[in-house]
């Protein structure tokens, strides 16, 4: 194997030259043990930057304008899916995930009166890094 594929598979940051401009190999971190709920979207850092940026601009959205501020019940919990399903649709329009619609975010009361729970199925996009080709001779 090549030097390049040993270290993409150890989890390096790796560099190289294209033509006298120096690129990263492919955008990822250290994580190379994949399981079946933790696979190898989660090596790569644009897939990690966009659950990271879900989890805190979901986390400054609560603490902005819903603690201490409204009710728990339905109708507060309710508007606090709204605004952020009106998030995610930003998301999805800059292309950071894809395929969301409404359904994927619920919003319930957690185990104490207080507790306020958020629940949400995202499928982060990541960028182009490999090429295959199949050409036909003919």
């Amino acid at each position: 194997k090549s030097n390049f594929i040993k270290g993409i598979q150890a989890g390096k940051f790796l560099f190289y030259d294209d033509g006298g401009e120096i690129r990263v190999l492919r955008d990822i971190n250290c994580f190379t043990s994949f399981e079946s709920n933790k696979n190898s979207d989660f090596s790569s850092n644009r897939v990690v930057r966009v659950l990271d940026s879900i989890a805190n601009d979901v986390a400054r959205i609560f603490s902005q304008y819903y603690l201490g501020k409204r009710s728990n019940n339905a109708d507060g919990r309710n508007l606090l899916k709204a605004e952020i399903i009106a998030y995610h649709e930003q998301l999805l329009q800059l292309e950071a995930i894809e395929n969301f619609t409404a359904e994927d975010i619920t919003v319930q009361q957690g185990v104490e009166k207080q507790d306020v729970v958020v629940y949400e199925s995202v499928q982060p996009t990541d960028a182009m890094e490999k090429l295959y080709m199949r050409v036909e001779v003919v």
